[in-house]
């Protein structure tokens, strides 16, 4: 969004975070 991309960023490292997280569990 454009009003608050902090709040963007923080889901696309949150998002991030949990991909990574399901990946290493799923390995």
């Amino acid at each position: 969004s454009v009003l608050v991309p902090c709040w963007d960023i923080f889901v696309q490292n949150f998002a991030r975070q949990k991909k990574a997280e399901l990946a290493s569990v799923a390995s």
